[in-house]
């Protein structure tokens, strides 16, 4: 029943439903005050309606069970869970060590590897990041997170429009509607994403021509990250693309 309410409840944050799940997970942390999983979960909830110190009470007791030696650091969810806490607290090096070990003991855990390259997207490390991707691609080549993340690097380090283009069609050609690809309706096209580009920046591109947009000389105010924010629709409640999206509007 728990595991069934936190996957509702994940479901609710993913479309925007974020104050449903937040509900429905309070009244479930106060029933499993000790269930690190509901407690992550809602603490991650929080965060992304802005209460952070609500949120950082919650990370805190799974940082201080691990100062207190009571994780098992052979589970490779229960690093798994620390390497979230320590991210959101701003404690980078030690989740960088727990998502480590977490994949080091769950290799099948692909979608803790695209955390771990979140993360050092977080942190500007794109090569890194794709590193990690590559490892996920080894485990499974058809993860939509994973492409999509692949994209988000790829406008990092060398503006490939191909490859961003075959990575968000790999993305959505698994799931159409994945909240990290495009942010375009099914049989869109990156067309739409240049008129946001353009909106975003107060200029007009010529057709097909995002690398324009990532060009100092030629939108001399405009940052990459525009395109980063407006060509991948990633995941909205990640700390750090909050910050990137609110700067850009």
């Amino acid at each position: 029943a728990v595991d069934a309410r936190l996957a509702l409840a994940e479901v609710r944050r993913a479309t925007g439903r974020i104050a449903d799940a937040r509900k429905d997970l309070e009244q479930l942390f106060k029933d499993r005050p000790d269930d690190r999983a509901v407690r992550t979960a809602l603490a991650r909830v929080r965060h992304a309606q802005g209460d952070i110190l609500g949120a950082k009470a919650l990370f805190d007791l799974t940082i201080q069970e691990s100062d207190a030696n009571k994780l098992a650091f052979d589970d490779p969810m229960q690093m798994y869970q620390l390497a979230i806490a320590a991210r959101y607290t701003q404690n980078f090096a030690l989740s960088n060590d727990a998502f480590r070990e977490a994949l080091r003991k769950g290799p099948q855990m692909t979608d803790v590897g695209v955390e771990w390259a979140d993360l050092f997207l977080q942190k500007y490390a794109a090569a890194l990041a794709e590193q990690t991707l590559e490892e996920v691609f080894k485990v499974n080549p058809n993860h939509p997170d994973a492409h999509a993340a692949m994209a988000e690097v790829i406008l990092e380090t060398r503006y490939d429009l191909a490859a961003v283009r075959h990575h968000l069609e790999e993305a959505l050609g698994v799931n159409a509607k994945n909240v990290r690809a495009v942010g375009c309706e099914e049989g869109g096209s990156l067309e739409r994403v240049e008129r946001s580009v353009e909106r975003a920046a107060g200029v007009r591109f010529a057709s097909d021509s995002i690398h324009a947009a990532v060009r100092p000389a030629a939108v001399g105010h405009l940052h990459e990250r525009v395109v980063y924010v407006h060509l991948v629709e990633v995941d909205r409640f990640r700390p750090a693309i909050c910050r990137q999206r609110k700067a850009f509007r």
